[in-house]
């Protein structure tokens, strides 16, 4: 009788999980909360005089559960 009601729990479990639709809104949101992206750091170099002055941030990762890479 208990495994009858765990079986049937479980598979309402799965039965709502997926139902639950993953919009790359929250795809994102939970990449970055699981630490899935790499920051980098490009220098901005002025041509004329070769000096740096600035940096940007460019970001590497990939959503483990899609299997796709952003940047």
């Amino acid at each position: 009788m208990i495994a009858i009601f765990i079986a049937i729990a479980v598979s309402l479990f799965i039965h709502l999980q997926s139902l639950q639709k993953r919009t790359p809104v929250k795809e994102l949101k939970s990449a970055i909360d699981d630490d899935q992206f790499v920051p980098y750091y490009q220098p901005v170099v002025e041509l004329s005089s070769g000096e740096i002055v600035g940096q940007r941030r460019l970001s590497d990762g990939c959503i483990l559960n899609k299997g796709y890479t952003t940047e």
